[in-house]
């Protein structure tokens, strides 16, 4: 069965009586295993769960069951990406199960890491922030500004004149004592990926979590393309090159990057 389907399958269930999922999930799931579904169903079970953080899956649910039927072949590694893209309750739920479960102390040590991380995640939901912060303050982690890039990655964009490749970075700049610091080393690895991304990039979303604002973190950006011949050229390559700034969902202020728009 391919993702598609899975993913289908589990939209469907979702739209038809959202108020039973967990038992139409259940027995869903009792479909796959008879016709053999693995391994492949883990990462569009994640995807749902990031793409519907609304649905009452369960405590813990057929699918986290399913899901960690998988443990040691792979579903830490699809867990974990599915935290860098987005957090949400279950999946942050899923991960202290894995940091509870586990006794080897550099992986345990690891998925701690993630969930410090998915605290200062530009996508995270406020409730779910304040999840993360109770279990991390169980686990004897005290409140660390972070800076940290969360996703730089090239997406190809469908329009009506095409598709077309497009850069996504995703930022949290919490700590503004180190935020020039943090700033270079975020250019640095823009610049190293605008050179392996397709000749006609020309769009880009930067999304920032935290304290500074977009109007600041294109101020400071042009400040150094104005010293940096590389970043200016690819600065003024761009057609769009849109800032935001967030907090959750809600879009706090927006800027752009290209000096004309």
């Amino acid at each position: 069965m391919t993702a598609r389907e899975i993913t289908e399958q589990l939209e469907r269930i979702g739209s038809v009586d959202i108020d039973n999922f967990s038992w139409h999930s259940s027995e869903l799931v009792n479909r796959w295993i008879s016709d053999g579904v693995g391994f492949e169903a883990v990462e569009p079970i994640l995807q749902f769960m990031e793409n519907h953080p609304e649905v009452d899956l369960g405590t813990p649910g057929a699918l986290v069951h399913f899901s960690e039927k998988f443990s040691g072949h792979g579903y830490e590694e699809k867990l974990l990406e599915s935290i860098s893209r987005r957090p949400v309750s279950h999946t942050i739920w899923m991960l202290n199960r894995l940091i509870n479960g586990t006794k080897v102390p550099a992986t345990r040590q690891r998925y701690v890491d993630a969930m410090i991380r998915a605290k200062s995640h530009p996508l995270v939901d406020p409730d779910d922030l304040d999840e993360i912060k109770h279990l991390l303050n169980r686990l004897g982690i005290s409140e660390i500004p972070m800076n940290s890039i969360h996703n730089l990655a090239t997406r190809w964009i469908q329009n009506d004149s095409g598709e077309f490749p497009a850069i996504v970075m995703s930022l949290s700049i919490n700590d503004m004592s180190t935020a020039d610091a943090f700033l270079d080393h975020a250019i640095e690895k823009f610049k190293t990926w605008r050179m392996c991304c397709p000749p006609r990039t020309a769009n880009m979303t930067v999304t920032i979590a935290g304290g500074m604002t977009a109007a600041d973190f294109c101020a400071r950006w042009a400040s150094r393309a104005a010293q940096d011949p590389i970043l200016k050229q690819f600065t003024s390559s761009m057609v769009l090159a849109d800032v935001l700034h967030i907090r959750g969902r809600e879009l706090l202020d927006r800027a752009s990057l290209v000096p004309h728009a």
